[in-house]
């Protein structure tokens, strides 16, 4: 038993010194790690009826991008259904997700968007052209006509003044910038090639995906108006400032 009792503390000692005293670990050396982004581009999403801030491409139809499964509808409005009459009618639309997303890598931008308006077709070579007159109105009492020499033109209005900014990322973005976004003006127009303000900056933002929703649309159609399905298009473009 003497023995055992000597050896065990001996033991005990010989480990400690292995653990404190050993040379056997490297000294410190540095690795140089590279890393580079490159920048990315100004993106534009088209607007829909659906509000739900999506950013579906026409290549991503049939998947889902950020939980929402993207289509078609995802990209279009549909404007209200009319008959035939006798008189010019009305037919209009709320627009969502006039979305843009800013990749370029800057700090602070500013930017501008801006919309122009097709006319309508429809198969058959059916079409409501902006600026024509086929009925031969001499005057349009709609609130929205154009005035003086071009009243009785047929035109389309949008109106982003009653839509909604939204700045939706990222966190410092939310919470820093949005007073510097202002909608564009009511406006109407007789030419597929004017151009409307949609939103825009007023002082250097931070970038981010931004958004307006609620833009309302419409278009004045003409007494007598074919039947058809028609369809067209409203192009977006960013100006950087």
């Amino acid at each position: 038993m003497s023995i055992k009792t000597i050896l065990k503390p001996m033991l005990t000692v010989a480990g400690l010194a292995a653990i404190t005293t050993s040379g056997v670990f490297a000294q410190a050396a540095d690795t140089t790690v590279n890393f580079n982004v490159t920048a990315g581009s100004l993106t534009m999403y088209a607007g829909d009826a659906i509000a739900n801030n999506d950013i579906c491409t026409p290549s991503d139809d049939a998947t889902t991008v950020e939980l929402v499964p993207c289509s078609v509808a995802e990209r279009s409005v549909t404007l209200s259904a009319l008959s035939v009459a006798s008189t010019r009618q009305v037919t209009n639309t709320t627009i969502n997700d006039i979305l843009f997303e800013d990749l370029r890598g800057q700090a602070t931008s500013g930017y501008s968007v801006a919309a122009t308006v097709s006319d309508l077709t429809a198969s058959g070579g059916k079409t409501i052209t902006l600026g024509a007159n086929p009925d031969g109105a001499l005057t349009d009492a709609d609130t929205d006509a154009p005035t003086l020499t071009d009243n009785g033109k047929l035109f389309a209005t949008l109106n982003p003044s009653v839509g909604s900014i939204a700045v939706l990322g990222p966190t410092s973005a939310v919470t820093g910038g949005i007073t510097n976004y202002s909608a564009g003006a009511k406006t109407s127009v007789i030419s597929t090639t004017t151009a409307v303000t949609v939103f825009q900056t007023t002082a250097p933002v931070q970038a981010a995906r931004s958004n307006i929703d609620g833009v309302t649309f419409k278009y004045r159609v003409p007494a007598f108006v074919q039947t058809g399905a028609y369809s067209g298009t409203i192009t977006y473009t960013i100006t950087p400032s």
